[in-house]
């Protein structure tokens, strides 16, 4: 037993200890602040306190929750008042003992302790009653929770003994095997194995004891369980140890596969047809190649042909015209000159037709070579405006140029040479009398770009794109007369994507038109780049852009058995992110990605040097065409978009590959 003695009398407080039992351990308190901390720190020690403390009433110094909390015993003067004893009691003391009757004093430490010891053995148990309780109540609410559990799976579950016997099982499981529940714990599981399994599932069980571990049942085999009616059917199983009072055991997760075997059946069958097919189909497009190229020899051996029995006699016929216009044998008369001129003109623009049928040929076939070199591309302007400027002097046209003092690029000089001509020809041809021609140039790092702007015809929104296909003609020209084969432009735009540059037009009926062609300043980088890239690759790689993934799968579904390799995106940053990481061959683009217009998309592309030079098809259901022209898109398609449509716009700038086997990766 400990007391703590808190009395101001010196003689009483040694009193009281000489009073106390020997083995009562006896500490003394200097305030009431000290008694409490000591109490707090050892709440089984009683409180002998002076009623007189602290000059008044002792009761004073503690609360009523402090006096509730411990013991305490009150040392009253001999004189107390009953009433006052009363009030100490009511207060909170255990025990008041007179100081003309301080020998009760152990005995009153003794009636305290041994109340507070029952009390404390009663509470005691009473904890470890409530907690035996709650701890039954826990593991009840437990098993409920695990029956519910075990009865919410999808899958049968099983538990088995070292026996074989089925010791827990779900009604899932009952049901998988045809059973009731309380039937199918009276089972062991080598019942639910096909009978000329039953010897082998035995030993594999004995050994699975041995090496237990938490995997599939049967690895790479083909599984199947026995229902009541004799019936098999195929599963997956897992196993899992357990280890409790009752021994190892085997915990089994049983799910029934029939439906999707019978889907992986369906599926390998439509693969295999499939398979047929496409071998069939690659079949057929190598015989359709192999004719190709056949009709492609062909063709070149006509136009070189062509080119020597239409030239040569085309050369005499021009060059005995000249002679006979430079009057050397003899005068002409005015009607003969007339007539001659009219051979001569003629027989030049039939040269003219000839040879821009020939040049097509060539670059279509690949058969043309870039001659690169430095050269100063304002110089090389002036040059080609001189050339043609007695043609705009004939229909008083004004010419004028803004071009800086010098602009080097690296290119083939001839052709941009000729890109020119034909864009100053045309813009002479389709302006009327008294009309104007600008020519305008600049350097935009790493860009150059050059413009030919005419007050002339125009062109109407919808021929925007069309203008640069193969024989297209818009209208007639100034002169009320369709003029040429509808090939400038198309060689034009051919020759320029050679640079790995773009061409645009910008232009209304009756407000004249402006083509702008954009060049990259150092092109041979960037041309072997390309073509470095596109030599690596087995298969054009097209990057498709769409946010609606069905139309994802559609535009992959035309492209791939087609000898396209394909790459999908569903966002702008995505599509952005991708183009500049694979570099793609073709992209089409789809104008409207969630809530925002993609044209987002279209500009980060050609702004950016890695894939500026990427054509960029458009496939979406807004008819943008005219934005679409001024902005330089390859080719705009509106929604929807056959097999067909797609295919051949693709054709026309990345060829298809002549090997199958392509694939759709969907990123």
């Amino acid at each position: 037993m400990k007391v703590c003695l808190l009395i101001q009398d010196p003689e009483l407080a040694e009193r009281a200890c000489r009073t106390l039992d020997a083995g009562v351990s006896v500490t003394r308190a200097h305030s009431c602040e000290d008694l409490l901390s000591r109490l707090a720190g050892s709440p089984e020690t009683i409180a002998i306190v002076d009623a007189g403390l602290g000059g008044g009433p002792w009761i004073d110094c503690f609360s009523a929750e402090e006096m509730e909390s411990y013991a305490f015993v009150v040392l009253a003067p001999a004189d107390a008042a009953a009433h006052e004893v009363l009030t100490w009691l009511r207060r909170g003391a255990s025990e008041v003992v007179l100081e003309s009757n301080l020998p009760e004093l152990p005995r009153a430490v003794e009636r305290i302790f041994s109340a507070r010891s029952e009390t404390y053995r009663a509470g005691r148990e009473r904890e470890r009653l409530i907690a035996a309780a709650h701890s039954a109540r826990q593991q009840a609410a437990a098993e409920r929770r695990f029956r519910d559990l075990l009865e919410a799976a999808p899958d049968g579950i099983i538990e088995v003994d070292q026996q074989g016997r089925i010791a827990l099982a779900n009604v899932v499981a009952a049901a998988l095997f045809g059973y009731s529940l309380d039937e199918l714990k009276q089972k062991r599981v080598e019942d639910l194995v096909p009978p000329q399994y039953r010897d082998a599932h035995a030993r594999h069980r004995h050994s699975y004891q041995q090496q237990p571990a938490t995997r599939p049942m049967g690895s790479g085999l083909a599984l199947s369980g026995l229902r009541k009616d004799g019936s098999q059917f195929p599963v997956e199983i897992s196993l899992s140890p357990v280890r409790g009072p009752d021994g190892f055991r085997v915990l089994a997760i049983i799910r029934d596969v029939t439906e999707r075997r019978k889907e992986e059946e369906r599926i390998r069958a439509m693969q295999e047809r499939y398979t047929a097919e496409l071998a069939a189909k690659n079949q057929e497009l190598a015989v359709r190649n192999r004719e190709i190229e056949r009709a492609d020899r062909l063709k070149s051996e006509f136009l070189a042909s062509m080119s020597h029995e239409l030239r040569t006699p085309l050369h005499t016929i021009i060059g005995f015209t000249e002679l006979l216009l430079e009057q050397v044998e003899g005068p002409l008369t005015p009607r003969q000159q007339r007539f001659l001129t009219h051979i001569y003109n003629d027989s030049r623009h039939l040269l003219e037709l000839i040879n821009d049928i020939l040049d097509l040929s060539k670059i279509e076939a690949g058969r043309v070579e870039l001659k690169l070199e430095w050269f100063d591309l304002a110089a090389l302007i002036e040059e080609a405006v001189a050339s043609v400027r007695p043609l705009a002097d004939n229909k008083q046209l004004q010419l004028s140029l803004d071009l800086p003092p010098a602009l080097n690029m690296r290119g083939d000089r001839v052709r941009v040479r000729e890109i020119l001509s034909n864009l100053l020809s045309n813009a002479i041809k389709f302006t009327p009398e008294g009309g104007r021609i600008a020519v305008s140039a600049a350097s935009e790092d790493p860009l150059v770009r050059f413009a030919v702007q005419d007050t002339g015809v125009g062109i109407p929104p919808e021929e925007h794109a069309s203008i640069f296909d193969k024989f297209h003609q818009v209208g007639a020209t100034t002169k009320g007369v369709r003029e040429g084969t509808g090939l400038g432009l198309a060689i034009t735009k051919r020759l320029v994507e050679m640079h790995a540059g773009t061409i645009t037009v910008q232009s209304e009926p009756g407000r004249g038109s402006r083509f702008s062609v954009t060049l990259p300043r150092e092109g041979p980088a960037e041309i072997k780049e390309r073509k470095a890239v596109l030599g690596r690759r087995q298969t054009p790689l097209v990057l498709v852009v769409e946010d609606d993934a069905g139309a994802r799968e559609l535009l992959a579904t035309y492209l791939v058995p087609h000898g396209y390799e394909v790459v999908t995106a569903s966002t702008a940053d995505d599509a952005i992110a991708k183009a500049l990481t694979l570099r793609p061959d073709a992209i089409t683009l789809d104008l409207q990605l969630g809530d925002e217009m993609s044209w987002r998309v279209f500009d980060a592309l050609k702004q950016s040097p890695e894939t500026q030079y990427i054509p960029v098809i458009v496939v979406s259901v807004f008819e943008e065409t005219q934005e679409a022209a001024r902005r330089g898109v390859a080719e705009y398609l509106v929604k929807p978009v056959s097999r067909e449509t797609l295919l051949a716009s693709l054709e026309r700038f990345v060829p298809r590959s002549a090997a199958a086997g392509a694939r759709s990766v969907e990123k």
